[in-house]
């Protein structure tokens, strides 16, 4: 207890002999506010392009130069205090081929976001899988992509499902126009990568990476619009993704669930909820990947088949002494009632109704490592569009040239 009292004279004191000091030392200027630390906009891009033969069942083939997912984008930081940075974004797809922009003239992503050390990351606006993408994004950690997400060899269609009406309306196979062109679609699996008027959130909890995503899929609100008019939350779609990883092997779930203002017609069907699980693990020097989805639908259309499963494997290697890697991938899924296949004589895409109908995809590539920045690049496609239809073999040969700036 004297102890006690003698310390608590003492900072008395003390305190009383820095008050004094304080009084008649002279006066210091405050050290100014630190400014926060901008960082000049950085300008990226990608420029690809290959050769490319491609041909649907007997309706004709095409050999044409294409643009695979070539890009131009602008994007910068600024920090807020220690914890917290202010981060933004704008990308545009440009056609290496034609020199026009890709996406009917819409940007890939147009985004502002916080980073914060302590709370996570949180961003909002035109999202991919460069700002945020759960569910897509954890597809491709753990499967390596023969089609490097791009061009008409890519197992997951660049904007997913049909986000503007809620329905599951794959892009499908027309017969060659007379300018040559000739698509399908290689949509075999169904995690969406882009979309609008969306909040992405990121963090790391307990040793997994945790994402999620909301999504108004509605009509964009426009001024002046009526009552009775749908809007952007009038469909709404929750993606969750947690992903563990290690030095040799990875896993994860994850989850998506829509809702709609109103139900659907009697003639379409919308997507409705997803559960997906994947892993990889590299053995020796292969690493092989695998994921698995049930993907679910609302529909009132008779004979239509209301959940599916897909599955998808893949497997790369290095080669020529590690500067080159071969890559496959196969993918199948269950078809839903309104997915499109064979066209009819005009071109135009038929619904599909057939029970057990199934889209299959294989593909097979080699990548070489010019540099860390280009990469050289063969590839082969092969998707059924569906096992109960005829003449929708989709067959892609390309060979191409990539360079990241």
């Amino acid at each position: 207890m004297k102890t006690t009292i003698k310390q608590l004279a003492f900072l008395v004191a003390a305190s009383s002999v820095g008050a004094v000091n304080a009084q008649t030392a002279p006066m210091k200027e405050e050290a100014p506010a630190t400014a926060p630390k901008i960082t000049a906009p950085v300008i990226y891009g990608r420029i690809s392009a290959a050769i490319e033969s491609s041909s649907i069942g007997d309706a004709g083939s095409r050999l044409a130069l294409k643009s695979y997912s070539s890009r131009l984008g602008v994007r910068g930081e600024q920090s807020i205090d220690e914890d917290m940075t202010l981060f933004y974004g704008l990308e545009a797809q440009v056609l290496s081929d034609s020199g026009a922009t890709g996406l009917g003239g819409d940007l890939r992503n147009a985004y502002m976001g916080i980073k914060s050390k302590e709370w996570g990351n949180v961003v909002a606006g035109r999202l991919d899988p460069l700002v945020s993408a759960p569910l897509y994004l954890q597809i491709y950690t753990a499967l390596d992509p023969v089609g490097m997400d791009t061009g008409s060899i890519q197992i997951l269609a660049p904007s997913g499902r049909d986000t503007g009406t809620g329905s599951l309306l794959a892009r499908s196979a027309t017969t060659p126009a007379p300018t040559g062109q000739l698509t399908q679609s290689t949509q075999t699996l169904l995690a969406r990568a882009r979309v609008s008027n969306a909040v992405g959130y990121s963090t790391k909890y307990k040793g997994f990476d945790v994402a999620a995503r909301f999504v108004s899929d509605g009509p964009n609100d426009v001024v002046g619009i009526s009552p009775n008019q749908l809007g952007e939350t009038s469909a709404r779609a929750l993606e969750v993704a947690a992903t563990q990883k290690a030095d040799n092997w990875m896993w994860g779930v994850g989850f998506e669930t829509n809702s709609y203002s109103a139900d659907p017609s009697t003639t379409s069907s919308r997507f409705g909820d997803r559960f997906q699980f994947v892993t990889s693990v590299k053995l020796g020097t292969i690493r092989y990947g695998a994921t698995f989805a049930r993907n679910t639908v609302e529909t009132r259309r008779a004979g239509a088949d209301k959940s599916g499963n897909e599955f998808a494997l893949a497997a790369k290697m290095p080669v020529m002494r590690g500067k080159a890697h071969l890559i496959a991938n196969y993918a199948i899924r269950d078809l839903f009632g309104t997915d499109n296949s064979t066209p009819t004589a005009a071109g135009v895409p038929k619904p599909l109704a057939t029970p057990g109908a199934k889209r299959k995809q294989f593909a097979i590539g080699l990548h070489y490592d010019i540099n860390p920045s280009t990469m050289s690049y063969a590839v082969y496609n092969l998707t059924d569009g569906s096992n109960k239809a005829s003449e929708d073999e989709l067959t892609v040969i390309a060979a191409g040239l990539r360079h990241n700036f």
